[in-house]
């Protein structure tokens, strides 16, 4: 796996870490079905599924939209190349698609999203004894 493939995965997790509507974004990811070549089973596909469903519900259609797309849209990914560089989609599906595939799966199952989550934890908590005893 190539270090390039495996910055955009981190820079991807960490925009979605960055939105506060988005907690637990992980658990709504189901790896076994996770396929970065699938609009409905990619990362943002799944994040953002409930959201748009709902934005559709709202609207007063049935939902045969994109979640994918929806996604872009919230994170603000304007171009093919900002969606690339955060690595919700590939350059070239024969060759980066499979090793983006993987560079997902292992990030989600790592410890390294957990130990930042963890040490935000610990931070907040710090805060808070500051706060009520000084």
């Amino acid at each position: 796996m190539t270090r390039d493939v495996q910055e955009r995965v981190r820079r991807g997790a960490k925009l979605l870490d960055s939105r506060p509507e988005l907690t637990g974004w992980r658990d709504r990811i189901d790896l076994t079905t996770l396929d970065l070549g699938s609009a409905s089973h990619c990362v943002l596909g799944q994040v953002y599924l409930d959201a748009a469903t709902k934005e559709a519900a709202e609207r007063g259609f049935p939902f045969y939209g994109c979640a994918y797309f929806h996604g872009e849209d919230a994170l603000g990914l304007a171009t093919y190349a900002d969606v690339v560089a955060h690595g919700f989609n590939f350059v070239d599906y024969d060759d980066d698609l499979p090793i983006l595939d993987e560079a997902w799966r292992t990030y989600l199952r790592s410890r390294e999203w957990r130990t930042r989550e963890l040490s935000s934890v610990k931070m907040a908590l710090r805060a808070l004894r500051r706060f009520l005893w000084g």
